[in-house]
């Protein structure tokens, strides 16, 4: 696994949406695989999605991506901390080498690449920082 991996938090219910956000498309591309592609492209390496309810429907959305790690939540419903709690405690296992891990909302499909290597030098450059969050 690489030092730098990407965290898709996907686990929500989407009932308002009444769909899937994962399978939503923007511009020819899910949501899901649009996400692990600026991840991807913004410097981050292996990439762990965390689905819930909706996980077979965010498989298919997402393809046959290489070095995608599928969690499931089994307590969506406790919202995004439960979550990003699955995906750490995997990375905490699987993965004891990682250096850090750029969390995304699979529902912000338009943040650009250069967004993701900018957060990711910030971080490097003003160690040790244990969270880093972009003002915009």
């Amino acid at each position: 696994m690489s030092s730098v991996v990407g965290i898709v938090l996907a686990a929500g219910a989407s009932r308002r949406m009444g769909t899937p956000k994962a399978a939503l498309v923007l511009d020819g591309k899910t949501f899901v695989a649009r996400v692990v592609d600026t991840l991807r492209a913004g410097g981050v390496g292996d990439v762990v999605v965390v689905t819930g309810e909706a996980e077979d429907a965010t498989a298919r959305a997402l393809g046959a991506k290489e070095r995608v790690a599928l969690l499931r939540n089994p307590e969506p419903e406790r919202g995004q901390l439960s979550s990003l709690k699955v995906a750490l405690r995997h990375l905490a296992t699987a993965a004891p080498e990682v250096e850090l891990a750029v969390v995304a909302l699979v529902d912000h499909p338009a943040v650009r690449a250069t967004t993701v290597s900018a957060l990711i030098e910030a971080v490097r450059a003003t160690p040790p920082a244990a969270i880093a969050l972009p003002p915009h």
